[in-house]
């Protein structure tokens, strides 16, 4: 190289060159395994995205009618297969949501609707679907009548607190509930037991109406 008008000679040896390079490469590594890492969260992150989006409510946050009906084609596959299934079933409906709709408007519906999956999933947590406007499944595995009738108690609970808590609503949030459990002898697929359980709702919704507005 020439400095001040004189010529000097730069000797770099073969060592520092390969250090160089090692270098040079174990910074590329690192950037590369970032770039595949921020990949691999992204990839995750779409995933969990597109699985949340298939599988759940938009509105809710509960289970929609895909995910129920996944979750209702499996016992069905072990009630065929001869397994000794043991499942319960919560049919639950919101009383007078469409008076509630024509007097107070969609948007105030709709927020009791996804009050109700609330105090639902507070009970069940991931077994509570929604399945209609206003109409939820719940599907209890592993439960037996003494089980199913605690967890029942702990629903109607659940919703006089959340009453309590929010006045406003107090006498607006009404829910009907009925519970079938799964008989080996009389039930012959999902179905059958969910029948039995709207069934016990529709009477339980009877019996709370004549409740609020006695003749």
């Amino acid at each position: 190289s020439l400095k001040n008008g004189m010529l000097f000679s730069v000797c770099i040896s073969e060592d520092e060159i390969m250090l160089t390079q090692n270098i040079m490469l174990t910074r590329s590594a690192i950037v590369i395994l970032l770039i595949i890492s921020l990949f691999i969260v992204i990839t995750v992150m779409l995933t969990k995205g597109i699985v949340k989006l298939v599988y759940n409510d938009t509105l809710t946050g509960a289970g929609n009618t895909t995910a129920y009906r996944e979750c209702t084609d499996g016992i069905n596959k072990q009630i065929i297969s001869g397994n000794n299934v043991k499942f319960a079933v919560a049919v639950i409906d919101i009383n007078d949501l469409k008076k509630i709709n024509d007097g107070y408007g969609h948007e105030y519906g709709d927020m009791l609707i996804q009050s109700a999956a609330s105090v639902l999933k507070k009970v069940w947590n991931k077994n509570v679907y929604r399945i209609g406007g206003d109409e939820f499944a719940v599907v209890m595995m592993n439960v037996d009548d003494a089980k199913v009738k605690q967890e029942v108690l702990r629903f109607e609970e659940e919703l006089e607190n959340f009453k309590k808590q929010n006045s406003a609503e107090e006498l607006r949030l009404q829910m009907a509930i009925g519970t079938a459990v799964y008989n080996t002898e009389t039930d012959g697929e999902y179905a059958d037991v969910f029948r039995r359980a709207d069934g016990a709702m529709y009477k339980d919704k009877k019996y709370k109406k004549s409740i609020k507005n006695p003749l």
